[in-house]
Formats: C-alpha cells, sequence, structure tokens
C-alpha cells in the first residue's frame, strides 16, 4: 500500500532524525525541520498528509505552527508531540482540530499505529451507483479517504469478513425485506466499526426509513440524510476519526483528554 507523506517539525536534532529514519524504514516520505517557521513555508508549497509538531520550538512554536496550518488548510490532519503537561493547553487544541498529542519520550510502535490510522482510513460504502453523487467520493478520496463501492449488502457482507473498515455507510435503498438481517450479522462482525445508514429525506423513502429505523434499534447504528452535505460528512468522518485515536490512545500511554 503506498504510504504518504509526513512533514516533522522538531527542534531536538536527534530526535528529529531519529523518527525521520523510523517512519522512512515504514516506507512514509519524510521531511523534516527545525521550527514551525519553516514548516509553514513548505506547507505553502507542497503537500503533506500527516504534520508531527513538537510543541515547544524556537521562533515558531507548534501551538501557533498548528493554528496556522488549520487557518490555510482546514482539512491539515497535524499530531502534536509534548515532553510537558499542560493538559488544558492539549485539550484546547484537540477540540479545535488537532488530531492526536503522545507524549515524550516518544513510543514508536504507538506512534506507529497512530500515523497509520490518520494516514489511511477506509470507507467502505453500500450504494447504488448514482445513490450518492460521484463528487462525494472525490471529495473522500481528496481528504486521504480510501473508499471502496459495492453495490449490495451481500457484498459488502463478504468484504467486511476479510478487510477491516473504519467507516461503514450502508444506503438504505439496496435493502430488501431480508436484508435487516444481513446488516445485523455485518454489524456483530466487528462492533466498534461507525456504522450509518443513509436515508432519503423524501415521501417516497417512509418505507426505506421504517426498515433502516428497524435496523438502528437492533443494532445501535445512526442515520446520515441524503442528499449528503459534504461540509457536514467531512465534519463528522473528522470527530469519528478523532475520536478513533483517543480509543488507540487509551489503550496505551500517551495523553488523552
Amino acid at each position: 500500500m503506498e504510504k504518504g507523506r509526513i512533514l516533522i517539525a522538531e527542534d531536538e536534532r536527534n530526535l528529529r532524525v531519529t523518527l525521520s529514519d523510523i517512519l522512512a524504514e515504514e516506507g512514509y516520505e519524510v521531511t523534516t525541520v527545525g521550527d514551525g517557521r519553516e514548516a509553514i513555508e513548505l506547507a505553502r508549497h507542497h503537500y503533506f498528509d500527516v504534520f508531527l509538531l513538537d510543541l515547544r520550538m524556537p521562533t515558531l512554536d507548534g501551538e501557533k505552527t498548528f493554528r496556522l496550518l488549520k487557518e490555510s488548510y482546514p482539512s491539515a490532519r497535524v499530531i502534536l508531540m509534548s515532553g510537558y503537561g499542560q493538559d488544558h493547553l492539549k485539550q484546547s487544541l484537540l477540540q479545535q482540530g488537532a488530531l492526536a498529542f503522545v507524549d515524550k519520550p516518544v513510543d514508536i510502535e504507538e506512534l506507529l499505529e497512530i500515523i497509520e490510522e490518520v494516514d489511511h482510513p477506509s470507507i467502505l460504502c453500500m450504494s447504488g451507483k448514482i445513490s450518492v453523487p460521484v463528487e462525494i467520493w472525490q471529495t473522500l478520496r481528496d481528504h486521504g479517504y480510501r473508499v471502496t463501492l459495492v453495490q449490495s449488502p451481500e457484498d459488502g457482507m463478504e468484504l467486511v469478513k476479510h478487510v477491516r473498515f473504519d467507516i461503514i455507510m450502508i444506503d438504505v435503498e439496496l435493502m430488501g425485506p431480508t436484508d435487516n438481517e444481513i446488516c445485523l450479522s455485518l454489524k456483530d462482525l466487528d462492533r466498534e466499526v461507525p456504522t450509518f445508514m443513509l436515508v432519503n429525506t423524501n415521501e417516497k423513502a417512509e418505507q426505506a426509513e421504517q426498515l433502516a429505523e428497524e435496523v438502528v434499534r437492533s443494532t445501535a447504528f445512526s442515520f446520515l440524510l441524503k442528499p449528503l452535505n459534504k461540509i457536514v460528512l467531512m465534519d463528522l468522518l473528522t470527530r469519528i476519526r478523532r475520536q478513533r485515536l483517543t480509543e488507540i490512545l487509551n489503550k496505551r500511554r500517551f495523553f488523552t483528554p
């Protein structure tokens, strides 16, 4: 699988070089700088999938660098590192869009797990060819999501048996009278994966919505209304991704708010 591009901003040279070498060995294309000012300048001219920023740096620290990145590039995916407590600041920056904090000394194994989760989140969508506009899926791909489309719950069920997805979407229009049983089985395979039913808002969708409600009651799925709004969808997916990272951190020795 193709790896992404990572920009590391860290003033401590030994750590900067070590992280760069390890990530490069994992297949990432890595660029390093010693302060936030250099990171901002590079971001103006090059695309990066993930920014890994030290919170304390000379000239322009990680907090200011993060804010400038988010102002210019709202979809920027930022992980911050810190050797200090500052729990209130960490929580504030997480609420403003930072995806994760890692404590120093950095645990490399967990950091790699977090970067992989950030870099290549995957979505399975069971939807008809024209049910969801192509530009929605293109937007997701442009933001680094891997999108897999299938046109039946049966095909989706078969895929989930062999591939782990971070998010699942099921278009209720594809579901027949017995397909709710398939959805129940789908959820049983991995109950931790956020799963959403795509539901029309028009009157013709009443029967489909009733079916969706039955599935929701049985499986704790949630609804997304069609036509999908790109801004709302991206905000939702960002929050899901951040929660997933928090779950990873809760299992490790990293800080969580």
